[in-house]
């Protein structure tokens, strides 16, 4: 898969089944004027007569994406897809064992540095136990990425790149949940709806108005001279409606089928 500027909504859901295997889908959405741009290079690349076109995604490349999410990871399928203004595909993947299973947490901020031009955050991979209906989260919290060279900007700079910020990211949303198949006798985690276990839950467009009244948020976001592990979560859950994050490192769920 290749990430552009235009993939802005992301979501992930990890089913878990009472055997122990798992079903990760995986849905990425573009806006339009990304894949009108995809679509305008594949013409500009098959007039010189290339032997291959670039594609925005194939089963070859989302193939590959499942060496990134551990040993044994096996991609099944993919589907085009369009939500309203957006297009782009939903992804199955499987492992025999949730064990072998690892997700990379850093796509909500990797957009956020996108915005603020800041190198990517170190990654947070989750990792997953299971045993006997006992499945057991490992959820690191974002490191901390904040260079001796960076400005730490006051509360009118910090709003003014706000505002730069929504004009690139209005419509990003991120979504990393777990859900589990069975009935959920008992479970520390935070956030929970249903049979759904949530890691990350992300909606920028209805983040603004919270954002513009705590800048110090936004700063945490972009990274601070004294952020420690967990700040980023902490602060993500001070925002209200439209952002959840699990701050546990180990998050354990009991369930029955």
């Amino acid at each position: 898969m290749v990430f552009v500027s235009g993939c802005l909504r992301t979501s992930m859901t990890i089913v878990v089944s009472g055997d122990g295997s798992a079903t990760v889908i995986d849905t990425a959405l573009f806006s339009r004027s990304t894949v009108s741009f995809f679509d305008e290079l594949v013409n500009a690349v098959d007039s010189t007569g290339a032997s291959e076109s670039p594609t925005m995604w194939s089963d070859s490349s989302l193939q590959s994406r499942a060496t990134t999410m551990g040993n044994n990871i096996v991609f099944l399928s993919a589907t085009k897809i369009q939500i309203d203004s957006f297009i782009g595909y939903t992804a199955l993947y499987k492992a025999a064992h949730v064990s072998d299973l690892q997700i990379d947490k850093s796509a909500f901020h990797s957009r956020i540095n996108e915005a603020s031009q800041q190198d990517a955050t170190p990654n947070a991979q989750a990792h997953f136990v299971y045993t006997d209906h006992m499945l057991t989260i490992l959820n690191p919290p974002y490191m901390p990425h904040y260079e001796p060279s960076d400005t730490t900007l006051n509360d009118t700079e910090t709003l003014q790149q706000l505002e730069s910020a929504q004009l690139l990211l209005a419509d990003l949303s991120v979504s990393i949940r777990i859900r589990i198949s069975g009935t959920i006798v008992e479970t520390n985690a935070q956030h929970l709806a249903g049979n759904d276990i949530t890691l990350i839950d992300f909606h920028f467009a209805e983040l603004i108005d919270s954002l513009r009244k705590n800048p110090d948020i936004f700063r945490i976001m972009r990274g601070t001279p004294n952020q420690q592990a967990g700040d980023l979560e902490r602060a993500m859950n001070r925002l209200g409606p439209g952002a959840a994050f699990e701050t546990q490192e180990r998050v354990y769920v009991r369930f029955k089928e």
